[in-house]
């Protein structure tokens, strides 16, 4: 029992082995360019910026009275499906049970795919409201190319006056 190495000679032969040295040097390879990430993370969140893009983000998706509260929940849960048929479902759901359309960009958009006259009417106008209060679309590509859909769709003029305002407005 006397051979037998102790728990710090067992240690000792561990500090000494030959990728010692090479551990060193990474850590401070890796420490200089933490560093650097470190110093323009503290720059964005010392300059105005990052509020400012916080404030115009909780903006767009700011509830109007506390009734919208539930609307805004559905929204945002509605938002998260992935499948676009689950969601065109919930979307059409949430415009039929409520009188006033989401301001959400993003929902209005994705439920332009819904086959409906008057929700699609309805979509169109609170996207050209949006627009109009100096909203961002979510993705303007999209839509643009949706108001170039919609009217060989519908065949119906008041699709086609509303989807040439929208385009004037991208």
């Amino acid at each position: 029992m006397a051979d037998k190495p102790t728990w710090k000679e067992i240690d000792a032969k561990r500090d000494r082995s030959s990728g010692r040295g090479k551990k060193e040097e990474k850590p401070a390879a890796r420490g200089s360019s933490m560093r650097v990430s470190k110093s323009d993370v503290e720059k964005l969140f010392n300059s105005s910026k990052l509020g400012d893009m916080i404030r115009k983000a909780e903006g767009e998706k700011q509830i109007e009275s506390p009734s919208d509260g539930s609307v805004a929940a559905q929204v945002k849960k509605c938002l998260r499906l992935e499948e676009p048929a689950e969601f065109l479902k919930e979307a059409r759901r949430i415009l039929d049970e409520n009188e006033k359309v989401p301001t959400d960009m993003e929902f209005c958009e994705r439920a332009l795919e819904i086959s409906h006259l008057p929700t699609v009417l309805r979509l169109l106008t609170r996207i050209l409201e949006s627009l109009a209060d100096g909203r961002k679309p979510y993705m303007p590509r999209v839509l643009r190319i949706r108001c170039q859909t919609l009217p060989m769709k519908y065949q119906d003029p008041r699709v086609t006056d509303l989807c040439e305002r929208v385009t004037d407005k991208l």
